[in-house]
């Protein structure tokens, strides 16, 4: 029973640690994926005098991934009801060539307005449109969502880091006495602190395999699935086992420190 408690003791912590790091990992990989879906969907619409070459735009401008050329030739057909052949050829000459600039990524709002200035600055475009108002309230958003989700990941790794150390400092006051009959007979730093290793590994592997069956299961069931789908989200494919692999070494990596750390304090 008491090894049970030991065990549960640095499970938990463990487990919102590993926890949030995942969460982390799921945050940041959806928001990254929106961010894709927004810049797929976002165009800068620029008016030139003359014919642009894409090549020289991309040139001058980094970040650009196509510039397309708008066929105003629909839109003037829908007015011939209403308008004479020759002032509907004389309108076609008159507009300027309507351009549609795809990006590589979705722009941070300075990224935004100095490909904007940079635009403006090239020969012959008279016009360049980046609907900053729609802009602005989802980069707003966006922000506000990395923020907040940043702001109670740091408070969960900080009470949980805190909670484990505290835990190391109690099992190790337990285990005093074993320890320094250790030091007095010359056993060696690792020797000493071995069952410490011992728990931590364990306790690591525990909750990564709980973990891995938790996120694993949770995103298969379908009402998951279903709500998901009625709330209109859409989550990237992830790679849960690579995910947890690389924070279960994290993690351990982590908590081997705090073992060392508080065994250190006892050969002081």
């Amino acid at each position: 029973m008491k090894a049970l408690r030991i065990h549960l003791s640095l499970i938990l912590p463990l487990l919102f640690i590993m926890f949030a790091f995942e969460f982390l990992l799921i945050i940041s990989q959806t928001v990254r994926h929106y961010e894709g879906l927004l810049n797929e969907n976002y165009s800068i619409i620029i008016a030139s005098k003359s014919k642009l070459d894409e090549n020289s735009i991309k040139a001058q401008i980094s970040g650009i991934s196509s510039v397309k050329s708008i066929e105003v030739k629909e839109f003037i057909a829908r007015l011939k009801d209403n308008i004479s052949a020759n002032n509907l050829a004389a309108l076609e000459k008159s507009l300027p060539k309507f351009y549609t600039i795809k990006l590589t990524h979705f722009p941070s709002q300075d990224e935004l307005e100095s490909i904007k200035t940079r635009l403006l600055k090239i020969k012959d475009i008279s016009k360049v449109e980046v609907f900053v108002k729609t802009y602005d309230q989802v980069y707003t958003l966006l922000t506000l969502v990395k923020f907040a989700f940043w702001f109670f990941l740091f408070i969960i790794l900080l009470l949980s880091f805190v909670l484990f150390f505290k835990q190391m400092r109690i099992w190790l006051f337990e285990h005093t006495e074993r320890v320094q009959i250790l030091c007095l007979f010359g056993a060696p730093f690792w020797f000493r602190a071995f069952m410490l290793y011992k728990i931590v590994l364990v306790d690591c592997f525990i909750a990564f395999v709980i973990l891995l069956v938790f996120f694993t299961q949770i995103f298969s069931l379908s009402f998951v699935q279903k709500s998901l789908a009625f709330a209109g989200v859409s989550l990237p494919e992830m790679n849960f086992f690579l995910h947890l692999g690389v924070i279960f070494l994290i993690t351990l990596a982590s908590s081997l420190l705090c073992v060392n750390s508080v065994m250190f304090k006892v050969k002081r």
